[in-house]
């Protein structure tokens, strides 16, 4: 019920403008390849910059204890994609490191519940 009320008080602080640069950032998030998908979601967790190392030491917990399912390589970006998802706007370099689009970010943190992990760590089973 709470979660709704923000929602509606945050629908109605967007402009038309705003909700298509969103749309068009959630349009491009959803071509990613999943464990890019997966990396950005907990960029969007983090929310703010953090450095690709720092960023490293994150997905190695994750998958140390089971969160993410994979290798660490498999959510490593290279130099080239970093570009790549900085010049489509997911992403911004700052000298703190790298962040993911504030817009992009806030609209993941609705979906969190969806966030692909190990059975035992899913808010969907019992």
């Amino acid at each position: 019920m709470l979660k709704n009320l923000y929602i509606m008080q945050l629908t109605a602080l967007i402009t038309p403008k705003v909700s298509q640069q969103v749309d068009k950032l959630y349009n491009l998030y959803l071509t990613l390849e999943p464990a890019e998908q997966q990396l950005l979601s907990i960029m969007a967790v983090i929310y703010k910059p953090i450095y690709a190392t720092k960023l490293s030491q994150v997905i190695e917990i994750l998958i140390k204890i089971g969160f993410l399912t994979g290798a660490k390589q498999d959510y490593r970006l290279s130099p080239q994609r970093k570009v790549q998802l900085i010049e489509h706007q997911l992403l911004v370099e700052s000298p703190h490191g790298l962040q993911l689009t504030i817009l992009l970010a806030n609209r993941l943190s609705f979906e969190i519940d969806n966030f692909t992990t190990l059975p035992h760590y899913s808010m969907h089973t019992k």
